[in-house]
């Protein structure tokens, strides 16, 4: 009795998920600000700040410091470039571009399947405008590196 509604009920649940998921040319900007703010994973000493730029762009930039030093630092862009959402980092002149592969109202997946490390990255909103970011390759499990970044003032 009970299998023959696990069926409609998956099908159920997975529509009603699949609709929260926007393409490509529905994306409104508005919907990638929240990522905006100055934020810190204090375990890490990893910091990581984000303005908005003009009426379409976030610019960034993500750095870890040890004592007085900074040890490693990258600018971080995210903006349309041929129609698509994109993520670019930039390291000296170095850049890598990571393209928008899924998006919700709570989080961003980026990803580049071309690039060694990381393949993907991931932004996801949590309570308290926290952000966990992620970066991984999908197809090995141990390579993902997690920041809880916390808004700082």
């Amino acid at each position: 009795m009970k299998s023959r509604y696990f069926a409609p009920l998956f099908l159920f649940l997975f529509v009603v998920t699949s609709c929260n998921v926007q393409t490509q040319d529905n994306i409104d900007f508005s919907s990638l600000s929240w990522i905006s703010g100055n934020y810190a994973d204090t375990s890490k000493n990893f910091f990581e700040y984000w303005v908005i730029s003009g009426d379409s762009q976030l610019k960034g930039q993500g750095y870890s410091v040890k004592g007085s030093d900074t040890t490693f630092m990258e600018e971080l862009t995210i903006k349309k470039a041929d129609g698509k959402w994109c993520y670019i980092v930039k390291m000296g002149s170095e850049e890598t571009i990571f393209h928008l592969k899924g998006e919700t109202s709570d989080s961003l997946v980026f990803e580049n399947e071309e690039n060694e490390f990381p393949k993907r990255i991931i932004y996801a909103r949590k309570e308290d405008n926290k952000i966990l970011a992620s970066i991984d390759n999908p197809e090995d499990p141990k390579s993902r590196i997690d920041f809880n970044l916390i808004p700082q003032k």
